[in-house]
């Protein structure tokens, strides 16, 4: 299995080791079947498993797994019951477990608690690791209504269920003694010390990170020189000069409700304010989606002109999501008439793409086209280079993108099905000729979560394009608000670093208007969660500059900044003078001429 490096591995093994829960908490029914006969193996031909006995443990038997390699899903290898009582939406309760790897290094393996179809609601989806030595681990679950479908109120008994999914390379795993507890809505579970997930290269000192920033410096950074001449042109000595960042070159982004905008003052208000205090990019959530019936219509409109006026920019999403289920359900009844399906995605492309161009720099062409391919299963692989020709006909200055999901979050199996189809899309897109311009990589993680040594693996991988890369759609949702803070600093960090990146996007940063709640970086009550402080403190703090001085004798001042636009204020003889400027990499010479 994975090497983890040894910090990470203390603190698993710490976490492990204080796995028990709170006195106070009163005894419950365990609400899965004890009997190790109860559980469902399935792994086609990628792993066996058995029952065997055990010593000196308080339990006598486990299963045992042998996975003999890595699956395309990890759910491919799983091991599962069903529970034995029914379960209200708002309990909450335990997981508990022993296991261990018997391997040489530790393991990995998933940890579920859901619903089964049609329903499919997760409480738990949690990725551990495993060390050597029999431990019990605790998780939490929560069936939060937010993880259900519209109506839900409970499950019945046996229609949820526990699983271990083990797919995630060859290792020896034993499970045993799998207990549930529902302790119901009202419970305070803030006394039972849980296991806490980890990640490679999650410490502060790793490798990784004191590289990543040695990039940071290279490529999001450059020296300028400021000159101060006075109204002869004569170079001004003395003068003192202040430096202010007003916004990133570098987009920093968000999706946005269009909804929020037509609220309340006391909930459109904060919403916006925090909107363009934090982004200086956004796409529409659903706002631009021909399946939701887009049209230009006033709220756009209006919403499209705030963006302007705070220096925002819109990029559009999306032209074409090329499934039945995402398409206007009209467009269907033309399957047997292949020119009349052609043309009539062609003019909504056309149109769309012409109506919006003074308002977008950029367009997701297509989207998510490894499950999502109806169109092209009619029309044949080659419609997709018309889709990209006509956008680009007709919005000449928008940049042309693709975007797709479960690349960088697939990212620890770099053979995965969906990544090698997204590089071949992306390939047959470039050598027909059509005007790609910028991948799209969505990056919507639960509970598990790709090394950040496995995202840079993956972003150099996709660099031999020579096309930007953009991170479109970025969230975490797990039941651990620090884990969330941790990864979120380590993939921004990672994608901030690398040269062939050119956005980050997060798709929502507020609970009271996002599609998995818990996700975001504020809480409905416009409180800052741990990762909204990391946000901020990124992106204000470490990557931002604000700088003070004096001119030389020769009337300069240099120094070295960030790329983006800036306010220069200039203070000499009792007199204050002042300049917008943008800096990037070609404009890092700047002449002041005072009177």
């Amino acid at each position: 299995m994975k090497t983890i490096n040894t910090i990470s591995l203390l603190f698993a093994s710490l976490f492990a080791l204080i796995l028990s829960a709170a006195e106070n908490l009163p005894p419950v029914p365990n609400i899965l079947n004890p009997a190790m006969k109860s559980y469902t193996f399935r792994s086609g031909n990628a792993a066996a498993a058995k029952i065997v006995p055990v010593k000196g443990m308080p339990f006598a038997e486990a299963w045992k797994i042998i996975i003999t390699k890595q699956t395309n899903e990890v759910y491919d290898i799983q091991l599962n019951s069903p529970s034995k009582f029914p379960l209200k939406i708002g309990d909450k309760g335990v997981i508990s477990f022993y296991a261990r790897c018997l391997d040489a290094e530790n393991g990995e393996i998933d940890v579920i608690f859901e619903s089964g179809p049609p329903k499919w609601s997760k409480f738990l989806n949690q990725r551990i690791l495993i060390t050597n030595q029999w431990k019990e681990y605790k998780l939490l679950f929560d069936a939060k209504a937010k993880y259900t479908l519209r109506g839900i109120e409970s499950y019945p008994a046996g229609d949820t269920h526990v699983g271990f999914n083990f797919g995630l390379g060859p290792q020896t795993i034993e499970i045993a003694e799998v207990k549930g507890y529902n302790y119901g809505k009202d419970l305070s579970l803030s006394d039972v010390n849980f296991y806490h997930p980890v990640y490679e290269g999650m410490e502060t000192d790793a490798k990784w990170r004191t590289a990543a920033k040695k990039r940071i410096e290279k490529i999001r950074k450059g020296n300028f020189l400021f000159k101060v001449v006075n109204a002869r042109g004569n170079p001004v000595s003395g003068a003192e000069i202040s430096i202010k960042m007003l916004r990133h070159k570098f987009p920093f982004g968000c999706c946005l409700n269009r909804w929020r905008f037509k609220d309340k003052p006391a909930v459109s208000q904060p919403y916006r304010n925090e909107f363009k205090k934090l982004f200086n990019m956004a796409v529409f959530e659903t706002g631009m989606k021909w399946g939701k019936g887009w049209s230009m219509n006033k709220d756009i409109q209006k919403i499209t002109a705030w963006l302007k006026q705070n220096d925002i920019d819109l990029r559009g999403h999306t032209l074409i999501w090329p499934s039945w289920k995402y398409l206007p359900p009209y467009l269907k009844k033309l399957s047997n008439n292949k020119a009349g399906l052609r043309e009539t995605v062609r003019d909504h492309i056309y149109y769309t793409a012409g109506m919006t161009k003074g308002d977008t720099v950029e367009w997701d062409v297509m989207n998510e086209p490894y499950k999502n391919h109806d169109l092209m299963d009619i029309l044949g692989e080659k419609v997709m280079v018309e889709w990209y020709k006509t956008a680009k006909q007709a919005s000449p200055d928008n940049k042309m993108m693709i975007n797709d999901y479960g690349i960088l979050t697939q990212g620890n199996n770099l053979n995965h099905p969906h990544i090698i189809h997204y590089e071949k899309t992306i390939d047959f897109l470039i050598k027909n000729g059509a005007p790609l311009e910028g991948i799209g990589m969505q990056s919507h993680f639960e509970g598990n979560v790709t090394s950040p040594k496995n995202v840079l693996k993956l972003l150099d991988r996709f660099s031999k394009f020579n096309i930007p890369i953009k991170i479109t759609e970025y969230d975490l949702i797990s039941n651990d608000e620090n884990f969330e803070a941790c990864y979120l600093r380590d993939f921004m960090t990672a994608a901030f670093s690398h040269p062939s990146v050119n956005g980050f996007l997060i798709w929502g940063f507020w609970d009271g208007c996002h599609w998995k709640k818990d996700a975001a970086i504020f809480r409905k009550d416009w409180s800052l969660k741990p990762s909204g402080k990391i946000y901020k403190e990124l992106v204000f703090k470490h990557w931002w500059t604000n700088l003070t001085g004096n001119t030389d004798l020769k009337g300069n001042y240099s120094d070295r900044g960030f790329f983006g636009k800036y306010t220069v204020t200039v203070k000499y003889n009792n007199k204050s003078f002042s300049k917008n400027i943008e800096f990037t990499r070609s404009g890092q010479n700047f002449l002041i001429s005072i009177k």
